[in-house]
């Protein structure tokens, strides 16, 4: 079973006791301060921060209320840039609840910064090497209370995403984009807005359909096109919601045709053409009527 633990007796070992008793004092001591550095904290003493902000305070103090001792770490000076670390900083002590302090260094540690990757490299005071700890505390908290406001526009256009470029700078609702190739997007998905383009080239696909054979043309493309063998029977499909058009070219038209498609030819119907020609298809209502006219005839 493990004995109860033994904590620091800040009045021991004393003047007046028999030399074995202070010898069990100073090495229960000595082991009480060898725990304190391994665990980081001292039984009895409590941390809190005032002045400032909790990533940045001005004070960290940690105090004992029954001994009324205390000890605070003070941030003299901030960095110019990176504004959540110290520059300068002290140690201070108070025996009295921190009604008054005295410094425990006649010289600030003085921390210097590598500001290009924001790295602790080194402070003046060697025996302040916990200094890095809570300047790593300050760094953290300047990540964290600026994580949910953080994006694309507040940082460096070739530090936010190397594939991004100088896209990553630029607002939302006001993108340049000045190359390259933007490929299967949907545009106006949500919002339909003017395009105002020097030319678009629409997608076409080809149907060889056997002889007397269905054909599916899709309106995924902007044109068709069929060879025809024998007669071949057209039927439609991703017709666009809203307005929407498609080219469709035909060997033969009068081998071509519409049964399960409600086509509209206009006056007179649909014409006879032993021969090539292109149709003009146009939509309003997401293919449920056709409208369709000649655009050019072979013969």
């Amino acid at each position: 079973m493990t004995a109860a633990y033994t904590l620091l007796d800040a009045n021991a070992p004393a003047g007046t006791q028999s030399p074995a008793a202070f010898s069990i004092s100073a090495l229960a001591n000595v082991r009480a301060l060898r725990d304190a550095v391994v665990c980081g904290f001292v039984p009895g003493f409590s941390y809190s921060w005032n002045g400032g902000t909790l990533y940045t305070p001005t004070n960290r103090v940690w105090a004992n209320a029954s001994t009324g001792i205390r000890f605070r770490l003070v941030s003299l000076t901030w960095h110019g840039t990176m504004t959540w670390v110290p520059l300068t900083v002290r140690w201070e002590w108070s025996d009295d609840n921190g009604a008054t302090w005295a410094n425990m260094d006649a010289t600030a540690a003085t921390i210097t910064w590598d500001t290009t990757n924001g790295y602790l490299v080194m402070t003046s005071v060697d025996r302040d090497a916990g200094l890095w700890c809570f300047a790593l505390n300050g760094m953290l908290g300047a990540i964290a209370s600026n994580w949910a406001t953080l994006n694309h526009a507040q940082l460096a256009a070739t530090s936010a995403h190397s594939g991004l470029g100088t896209m990553a700078a630029q607002n939302a609702n006001a993108v340049a984009v000045s190359g390259g190739n933007i490929d299967n997007t949907s545009f106006g998905a949500s919002t339909r807005g003017l395009v105002n383009a020097t030319r678009v080239s629409e997608g076409l696909y080809g149907y060889a359909p056997g002889a007397n054979a269905g054909v599916v043309v899709s309106w995924a493309n902007g044109g068709s096109y069929i060879t025809n063998s024998g007669t071949n029977n057209v039927t439609m499909s991703n017709v666009p919601a809203g307005a929407a058009g498609h080219m469709l070219y035909v060997s033969n038209l009068n081998a071509t045709t519409f049964t399960g498609v409600n086509m509209n030819w206009g006056l007179g119907g649909k014409p006879s053409i032993a021969g090539a020609c292109f149709i003009t298809l146009i939509t309003y209502d997401a293919g449920a009527t056709i409208y369709a006219s000649i655009a050019w005839r072979a013969v």
